[in-house]
């Protein structure tokens, strides 16, 4: 089942790592403090290298708080690593084109720079 951890690298920037399955059940379990955390008036990163599987319902919610956090000034984008299916999935399903898909972290916190 999914989990999801924080960790606030400065006051503007927030690391958010999901693990495990982002399935309707997965989904539910962590998404209201998926919202929460995201909502923190911070840019953040959602580290998804260690989700193994990321549904429909698991992109929505990922969606969903970075428009959110967008609103609020902030920017969220996502780190897969060597990911290769969570990858696929967001560039298939276009999300990478609504959320930017970094490879490692350091590339995510310089895209925040720029």
């Amino acid at each position: 089942m999914a989990s999801i951890s924080c960790k606030d690298v400065s006051d503007r920037l927030r690391i958010i790592t999901l693990i495990d399955r982002m399935d309707v059940q997965g989904t539910e379990k962590i998404e209201g403090k998926l919202g929460e955390l995201a909502q923190c008036g911070r840019n953040v990163i959602v580290d998804l290298h260690e989700v193994t599987f990321l549904s429909s319902v698991g992109i929505r919610a990922l969606v969903a708080n970075g428009k959110m956090l967008k609103a609020a000034g902030g920017k969220m984008v996502l780190v897969v690593g060597e990911n290769a299916a969570v990858s696929k999935t967001l560039k298939t399903t276009v999300t990478d084109a609504l959320l930017p898909v970094f490879v490692r972290q350091e590339e995510a916190m310089a895209s925040f720079l720029s």
